[in-house]
């Protein structure tokens, strides 16, 4: 079992998350990062199935860091959290088995 611990306070979030990388009963890595970088204030913890969850949270980060090429500006910590949440809306339709914690 995977696990994704999140706390928001005033003007602070603390994220936590394990470092294991299982199927089943069995561990297949037990350093796995599950957090991403989004921007300067946005961090992305993630769990799921290994490689889903890894190639959609890096999918999310190309794209984040791609418009802000692009724009010349960041995205701001709400509109990163509505484009990660209809990424994941249209995952989840697709049958990807994700979670995520996005925070600013």
């Amino acid at each position: 079992m995977e696990a994704l611990i999140g706390i928001t306070g005033a003007d602070y979030v603390i994220l936590a998350a394990d470092r294991n990388a299982a199927r089943s009963i069995v561990v297949m890595k037990s350093t796995e990062d599950k957090f991403r970088s989004l921007g300067p204030s946005v961090e992305l913890a993630y769990c799921g199935e290994p490689g889903d969850a890894t190639n959609f949270a890096e999918y999310v980060q190309g794209n984040v860091r791609l418009y802000a090429l692009k724009n010349g500006l960041q995205l701001s910590t709400s509109a990163t959290a509505h484009y990660t949440r209809r990424l994941l809306a249209d995952s989840l339709r697709s049958k990807v088995n994700l979670e995520l914690i996005l925070t600013a």
